[in-house]
């Protein structure tokens, strides 16, 4: 997590977060078969995704429509104020 960590602050970009994150998860065996699907379905419509820490969540930027096969997907807005749910 430490090494992740700094790289990531060494180029702190929306794409270094996904893979730093999906290298993470996948290195250190929380991230199952199902979650892997789910995230390689995001990388198929053209988006980014990886897995939340808690929980069998996939957190992605872009290819929701993918991920309607895996559940339930929402989209979210972060800002000054935190996440909010905009829309289920």
């Amino acid at each position: 997590g430490k090494a992740c960590l700094k790289q990531f602050m060494r180029d702190p970009t929306l794409f270094n977060l996904f893979s730093l994150s999906r290298k993470f998860a996948e290195e250190t065996g929380l991230m199952d078969d199902d979650v892997k699907d789910a995230v390689e379905a995001v990388e198929a419509a053209g988006g980014t995704a990886s897995m939340v820490m808690l929980g069998k969540t996939v957190f992605a930027y872009k290819g929701l429509e993918a991920l309607k096969e895996f559940g339930m997907p929402f989209t979210a807005r972060i800002d000054h104020c935190g996440v909010r749910v905009v829309d289920r």
